[in-house]
């Protein structure tokens, strides 16, 4: 398991990688501007979440607390994917 100073770090480095997409994205003249930055909102919030979930585990069942926040996080993560897809129409 990784340590939580490496997953916090795996969580902004995606969360990063997910607001440079969208920004790219803006500057293309097919996307809806409003909608991109109401996604890179929900990439901010997700990042805050987690990162905050890693600061304040369960220390009562410990596995259970890290699978629970991987299965979490994929899908959020997923969700924030599929909304950047829908509004690309050429990708």
């Amino acid at each position: 398991m990784a340590s939580r100073k490496k997953l916090k770090r795996n969580v902004d480095y995606i969360a990063g990688g997910l607001c440079a997409k969208c920004l790219l994205n803006i500057t293309r003249e097919a996307v809806n501007k409003d909608e991109m930055e109401k996604i890179i909102v929900r990439i901010f919030i997700m990042q805050e979440e987690f990162t905050t979930r890693l600061n304040h585990p369960d220390t009562e069942n410990t596995k259970e607390f890290y699978k629970q926040f991987y299965s979490d996080f994929n899908a959020r993560q997923k969700e924030i994917i599929d909304a950047i897809a829908a509004l690309n129409p050429g990708n």
